[in-house]
């Protein structure tokens, strides 16, 4: 190094062997391309072609931040050019031995859990934007455990086991309107971005089956978990409620893009029965409750983040904006029940949330049912989904 200063770079790689055992096989991971390239070769590549990595690792940065921007504003932006990395980072991208492209998460801070599925679904919407396909990499393999003789129950799994062995379900206890809302609406959003339900076709029974469940126990859940697992068990969840009216109403919409018009009238019309009893069955005078027999308690109703499925697009950030628009403490914005339920909750003179504004940042769920479950006055849950009003 000189005066003048000079620059260079350090490689630093780990080469794992086999990435993940899924359903007792060990698989490879992507990179390697079924071990015809080794960690020497790809650090070969890497040094050979670094100029041009990092001009398009540069690209896809301001490709994100741009979209963002337009999306949410700067600080929206700032936030997802951070965040995206982690969201994706925590994977292990395999193909198995029918050539599906896998695309499996880990749990940090908690389990471990592999392939959890209500993981799954706050960290789509960057999929959905940017490569549908590892959204179906993600649940595929939940459709296909679902689907074989080790799981029985009318609901999907909620993991695929402990990082890194995939071989079946560990977690101790189910979350039975979670994963079924979760998996049906992820189905459905990849048929709305690839303008074909071919995907879901593959796997109707079992969206099916899980529809008909959130059909008949999803409107006033029992006594389980929902993602929101830190606050432990209730029942009565509003915003699982609103999860399985999402669902019902995705599934019609499979079924129309499927030529089923009969069926698609049938679960349109009970998902906004569904949703008419929702609002009267969660109002409490100018908010909505956490739970139904909850009184003077409010939960931020994230599961109403996913617009109406007609003229979405997948150009920008855009489409996936949520359905609630609060901006502010007060005003007259109104809230509106996207939520694939087709149905006007109605304006508001005030916010119901009544929250201090952190960017784009809400806390959860009530302060005084936080600390009743946790025992800490400090802790709240954030808003699950980084996308702006």
């Amino acid at each position: 190094v000189g005066k003048t200063g000079n620059t260079g770079f350090v490689m630093l790689g780990y080469d794992d062997v086999y990435s993940v055992e899924y359903m007792y096989e060990r698989y490879m991971g992507y990179w390697k391309h079924e071990g015809k390239v080794t960690i020497e070769d790809a650090f070969e590549k890497l040094r050979d072609n670094y100029a041009d990595i990092m001009q398009r690792c540069r690209m896809q940065d301001e490709m994100i931040y741009d979209d963002a921007l337009k999306a949410g504003g700067r600080q929206y932006a700032e936030i997802c050019s951070a965040v995206y990395r982690q969201a994706i980072s925590a994977h292990k991208l395999f193909t198995d031995k029918e050539g599906n492209l896998l695309f499996f998460s880990k749990e940090n801070n908690s389990g471990g859990f592999i392939n959890t599925v209500d993981v799954t679904y706050p960290s789509t919407p960057l999929f959905l934007t940017y490569n549908p396909d590892l959204v179906k990499g993600m649940i595929t393999s939940i459709f296909d455990y679902s689907a074989s003789k080790r799981w029985t129950k009318p609901f999907p799994a909620h993991d695929l086991g402990v990082y890194p062995m995939a071989n079946g379900q560990i977690y101790g206890a189910d979350m039975p309107v979670e994963e079924s809302g979760n998996m049906v609406i992820l189905a459905a959003a990849i048929s709305k971005i690839e303008g074909n339900a071919d995907y879901a076709k593959k796997y109707w029974d079992l969206l099916t089956t899980w529809t008909n469940y959130l059909a008949e126990n999803g409107l006033d859940p029992e006594n389980q978990l929902c993602t929101d697992d830190f606050a432990g068990h209730w029942a009565h969840n509003a915003n699982l409620s609103l999860k399985a009216i999402m669902g019902v109403a995705g599934y019609s919409e499979m079924a129309r893009m499927l030529g089923m018009n009969d069926v698609a009238d049938k679960y349109a019309a009970i998902a906004k029965d569904m949703a008419t009893k929702w609002e009267s069955m969660a109002r409490e005078g100018d908010h909505y409750r956490l739970a139904f027999d909850r009184q003077n308690t409010w939960s931020q109703k994230y599961n109403m983040i996913w617009p109406p499925f007609q003229g979405q697009k997948k150009d920008t950030l855009h489409h996936v904006r949520p359905a609630v628009p609060l901006r502010g403490a007060s005003g007259d914005d109104g809230i509106r029940t996207h939520a694939f339920c087709l149905y006007y909750i109605g304006k508001k003179r005030k916010c119901p949330l009544k929250f201090v504004r952190i960017g784009i940042f809400l806390p959860g769920i009530s302060r005084r049912f936080v600390d009743e479950a946790q025992k800490a006055e400090r802790r709240v849950r954030l808003y699950k989904f980084l996308w702006p009003w």
